[in-house]
């Protein structure tokens, strides 16, 4: 991680709870109905896959090449850089693809909610599988 920039950065709210209080009843009343989406629902998936990996022990760190592209989540991890991306659905994940055609990590996860895949080195898990990353 020595090639980290400081100037990058996403914040996060510590306790997944609070975010959800801050946001107006709108979105809390979807929350509680199952029916929120846009960035909302994004947000909060991102935030919960934050607080898993820092409760793990990872540094997090946020990778935004362009203003079209990021990925949520670079980790280290036996001495390798792991990215990490989060959808709320089962998504296109250009950013990873292209992470993964840049840097040729030796595997990549994209975090989804829904069922698991493999296709090369990425490895397409539902949301709850972050504590085995």
């Amino acid at each position: 991680m020595a090639n980290a920039n400081e100037d990058q950065f996403k914040l996060y709210v510590n306790d997944t709870g609070l975010l959800c209080c801050m946001y107006g009843f709108e979105t809390k009343l979807a929350i509680l109905n199952d029916t929120i989406k846009g960035n909302a629902r994004g947000g909060i998936y991102e935030n919960i896959i934050s607080e898993c990996l820092i409760k793990q022990g990872y540094t997090l760190y946020y990778f935004k090449p362009d203003n079209d592209h990021e990925i949520e989540f670079l980790i280290e991890k036996n001495g390798e850089v792991i990215p990490i991306e989060v959808k709320a659905g089962n998504n296109p994940t250009i950013s990873l693809n292209n992470f993964i055609s840049d840097f040729k990590p030796s595997v990549a996860y994209k975090l989804i909610g829904g069922r698991n895949g493999q296709s090369g080195v990425k490895s397409t898990l539902p949301h709850y599988f972050v504590m085995f990353i």
